[in-house]
């Protein structure tokens, strides 16, 4: 099948058009692929391709017939995302090959402003606050040295547009059994076109941490119980080669009663360090090499 998709619902053109591949999106093109099918969450491949900077393979989407009309994740058009990200060479191959110029005028002077154009950092906020959990001077002697959370840090329409990406989202088969998983739903999203990331990473700015990694899993405690058993996360390697280092938690919704996150000396150990409340909207930031676990949710 020329459109399966992976566990974030893209599609082999979609790989293709994110990481540059001109010459497989027009074999894949010339065998019948659906250029216009989007992912889990909306991302399409011509705006994955415009949003990274993909100059052939956007041309070659464009040549093979894809629509560049149709809106991404984030509600913005391959020739927004160009716009905004001041992707000169981008907006020209979409002038010059398709002809379509859309409601934007390429001629006004915001064409090259950075971002997508919406608040990601809460103007009204009085600033994040930043909590050392375990302090970076343990490093040898506890695996969760330099963990941190973050409170104040997302603007409360950043958070409603992810909660409202996730409820775009499918629900995930279960894969495995741990802990509570047949009352915990889990759900995949790549940033492809870099709008959480952004968001995120203007959050971390001031902290040890700089870059987020694209793949996003959500998980929703959807009743009382749900928790997860201790345990280690394992690393992510993005289409450069990089590779995470630590895990990136965001409530998107508080909890009253239970639903802590645990940061542990070890996976057997009796006892933990540091225990997190969820907070919407707090971010807390461990090494993978730390062992947690997440306390039965009551409410």
């Amino acid at each position: 099948d020329v459109d399966a998709v992976n566990e974030y619902g893209q599609s082999a053109v979609f790989l293709a058009a994110q990481q540059g591949h001109a010459g497989a999106v027009t074999l894949l093109a010339h065998h019948g692929a659906d250029l216009d099918l989007s992912a889990y969450g909306g991302s399409r491949p011509c705006t994955a391709a415009a949003a990274n900077h993909r100059l052939d393979a956007l041309r070659a989407l464009v040549t093979a017939g894809a629509d560049l009309c149709l809106p991404g994740s984030h509600g913005l058009t391959a020739q927004r995302y160009a716009a905004r990200q001041g992707h000169t060479e981008v907006l020209q191959i979409i002038r010059n090959i398709s002809g379509w110029r859309g409601a934007f005028d390429w001629d006004k002077s915001n064409a090259a402003s950075s971002g997508s154009g919406r608040p990601i950092i809460g103007a009204s906020l009085p600033g994040p606050v930043v909590r050392v959990l375990i302090p970076p001077y343990l490093a040898g002697q506890h695996p969760g040295a330099s963990s941190f959370c973050v409170d104040g840090a997302f603007s409360e329409e950043w958070l409603a547009e992810v909660r409202a990406l996730w409820g775009q989202l499918p629900v995930a088969e279960k894969r495995h059994n741990s802990g509570s998983d047949d009352i915990i739903h889990r759900s995949y999203f790549c940033d492809s076109e870099g709008w959480v990331c952004a968001g995120v990473e203007a959050a971390l700015t001031g902290t040890p941490c700089s870059t987020a990694h694209p793949t996003l899993r959500f998980l929703h405690y959807y009743k009382p119980g749900g928790y997860l058993p201790p345990h280690l996360d394992l690393p992510k390697t993005d289409t450069a080669g990089r590779r995470s280092t630590h895990t990136l938690l965001v409530y998107l919704e508080g909890c009253s009663e239970g639903g802590e996150t645990v940061l542990m000396d070890a996976l057997n150990a009796p006892s933990s360090s540091q225990a997190v409340a969820p907070l919407r909207g707090r971010m807390l930031i461990f090494p993978h090499d730390c062992p947690h676990k997440a306390e039965p949710v009551v409410q």
